[in-house]
């Protein structure tokens, strides 16, 4: 069986755009964190967060806007300083 890589699987007239962030002090303050994709419109993403290396499974709240990926407190995941969002978004430029 063939494997997929790269951007094999993404049709056509969409970009893939990922990358990693790390949560600073001003992010845990306001409780939420804003993530430019470089896209226009996103019209698919994941997100993962981890902690101490190891991956966080709370109800954070992701929202897209425009281009921008946001991760918000929920009730049981708080964002914290040192945390790591990887993501990845595929849309339009």
């Amino acid at each position: 069986m063939a494997g997929y890589g790269g951007t094999d699987c993404i049709p056509q007239g969409l970009t893939l755009s990922a990358g990693r962030y790390t949560v600073v002090a001003d992010d845990d303050t306001a409780n939420t964190v804003g993530l430019a994709t470089g896209l226009g419109v996103i019209v698919s993403h994941v997100v993962q967060v981890l902690r101490a290396g190891i991956p966080i499974l709370g109800d954070g709240l992701v929202t897209t806007t425009g281009g921008t990926i946001a991760l918000s407190d929920g009730a049981t995941y708080v964002l914290t300083t040192g945390d790591v969002i990887n993501w990845i978004a595929v849309g339009t430029k």
